[in-house]
């Protein structure tokens, strides 16, 4: 079992991770520690470093290890590291992983700002520009301008050529001309040919009801675009590709969920205050606010999707988007469904949080608290390899399914790196389809995001980022594991804590640690760091 701090109670082994500073100026050095207190007759590996910890923060040198022997008969093993970057950044280490036999023990994670070193004009001394250099003329270069102009009026005229030639063909084969008015001139489809030369055309058959015959007649086949999508996803080899990230676009989907995070924290400030002033709150209000907070972040290109801000019996509709028309009014007696997403030049973002106005009711909170139940479960699942979505989707249903609860969606969806909310081949549902029976592999990033909805009322669906990763390796196998990369409190004031195991009250506390460790370094604002710590707090 992996966590942010690794307590066993058997082997009474505590791990951990400090550093000394959590800013720096470029090439200015830190101390980074990680600790370890085991029993004595324990042997820890810790982690071992060549050139850099994480990307942009190099290592200097190694110290020493340090071991002191505590009153409790248990030693202290601490190895430091000199640290130093020469990028100006905002640097997320994950926890380090130390291993004792077959066990693996992962320190809390940390983050340290790289700024970049003020310098003072006014001492400077000031100098003449220099002469502008003129270059020897290039006769090469402007030959093959020339020659590329020539080249391009060349084929210009034989597409024209082609053209015209394909006109008068056309011309003399009126009888194979179709008339398709009133076809809808935009047709969403491809052409799927297989390796034994069968040729598939995946549209919607409405739109080509007119047509069917005729390219039945050319040895096209027509079939459900809808239907065949994920296996035209599934068998395209570039989807296999793009879903497994490397390690320069992990690194960048943390810092994309660490500028998201401050964010969402400034958002529920901001809604908090306007709602105890009287502001007019309303859907298209949040939508608004949340977004250009998000704009005001490193790296913003735009929203990852059409915001999702549902209040009262909005929220049970599932894809509920907001309008001029339908825009609800926010009054301290519901719950507000809010789901929402950003790309910045880093990685993207999905994200989805249920929020109480005022004070909720018994069903909210225990409807609540069974979504929250299937979102940490599938989290904090460990599961060998080759295990599919099909087979992971029961996690975060079983709590619910219990209480007679279900949703219709599907609980994960592949996250793209940068523009590309929804990726596949990969899904997390309990439909046995193409994409769910295919494997979960490390390095890909998926959506978990189970829901409740009771029509009329209110609706509940809580969304974590999570990306794939090696937890272990045995005579059973290897197995993998979920680290959650979104980093946003879960509403306190919804959860019914006893309706929740001690495994899962660890799993929350140390999930809400963790946000608080990583984003409070990066609000100025003493009213925000306050908010954090009151939503963060153990239960």
């Amino acid at each position: 079992m992996q966590c942010a701090l690794c307590i066993d109670l058997k082997s009474q082994v505590v791990v951990s991770a400090d550093i000394d500073s959590v800013q720096i100026f470029i090439g200015q050095q830190a101390k980074l520690s990680i600790q370890a207190i085991q029993p004595q007759d324990y042997t820890l590996q810790f982690p071992i470093f060549s050139d850099t910890i994480v990307s942009n923060l190099e290592l200097v040198s190694t110290l020493k290890p340090d071991t002191v022997l505590l009153d409790n008969e248990q030693l202290q093993v601490t190895n430091s590291y000199i640290v130093t970057s020469f990028d100006s950044a905002l640097i997320y280490m994950p926890g380090f992983n130390i291993i004792a036999g077959e066990d693996v023990y992962t320190t809390n994670p940390l983050s340290i700002k790289i700024v970049d070193m003020p310098i003072d004009t006014t001492q400077q001394a000031i100098t003449d520009i220099k002469d502008v250099y003129n270059p020897p003329i290039d006769w090469m270069f402007y030959l093959t301008i020339v020659g590329s102009i020539l080249l391009a009026i060349l084929l210009i005229a034989l597409i024209l050529y082609l053209v015209n030639k394909y006109l008068k063909l056309r011309e003399n084969k009126e009888e194979e001309i179709i008339n398709i008015a009133g076809i809808i001139p935009f047709i969403i489809s491809f052409l799927y040919v297989s390796a034994d030369g069968k040729h598939v055309m995946y549209v919607n058959e409405e739109q080509i009801s007119d047509i069917k015959d005729y390219l039945s007649g050319l040895g096209i086949d027509i079939a459900p675009y809808d239907e065949e999508l994920a296996r035209y996803n599934a068998e395209t080899p570039v989807a296999e590709w793009k879903c497994v990230k490397n390690h320069v676009e992990q690194d960048g989907f943390r810092q994309a969920h660490i500028r998201d995070g401050v964010a969402m924290v400034r958002f529920f400030v901001r809604l908090e205050k306007a709602m105890s002033e009287g502001e007019r709150v309303t859907e298209l209000w949040v939508d608004k606010v949340l977004t250009s907070l998000r704009a005001e972040q490193k790296g913003f290109l735009s929203q990852s999707f059409e915001t999702i801000a549902g209040f009262g019996a909005h929220g049970a509709i599932v894809h509920y988007e907001a309008t001029e028309e339908t825009d609800a009014e926010i009054t301290p007696n519901g719950l507000l469904l809010l789901d929402s997403g950003a790309h910045y030049d880093c990685g993207t973002t999905d994200i989805t949080r249920t929020i109480a106005i005022g004070e909720p009711t018994e069903e909210e909170k225990r409807v609540y608290t069974l979504v929250l139940k299937g979102n940490m479960q599938l989290q904090a699942m460990h599961f060998p390899e080759g295990t599919t979505g099909l087979q992971l989707d029961t996690a975060a249903r079983t709590p619910m399914w219990r209480e007679g609860y279900d949703f219709g969606h599907g609980t994960g969806h592949g996250v793209g790196h940068v523009l590309g909310v929804h990726e596949g081949p990969v899904q997390i549902r309990k439909n046995c389809r193409v994409d769910t029976v295919r494997p979960v592999r490390a390095g890909q990033i998926l959506t978990d995001e189970p829901g409740i909805y009771v029509a009329g009322k209110f609706g509940v669906r809580i969304e974590n980022c999570l990306l794939c990763v090696p937890a272990q390796k045995n005579d059973f196998g290897s197995f993998l594991t979920f680290e959650p990369l979104t980093l946003c409190a879960y509403d306190r004031r919804l959860i019914a804590v006893e309706m929740l195991n001690d495994e899962e009250r660890q799993w929350l506390n140390a999930y809400h640690a963790r946000v608080r460790n990583v984003l409070t370094p990066l609000l100025e604002d003493e009213a925000e760091q306050l908010w954090l710590k009151q939503a963060t707090a153990p239960i």
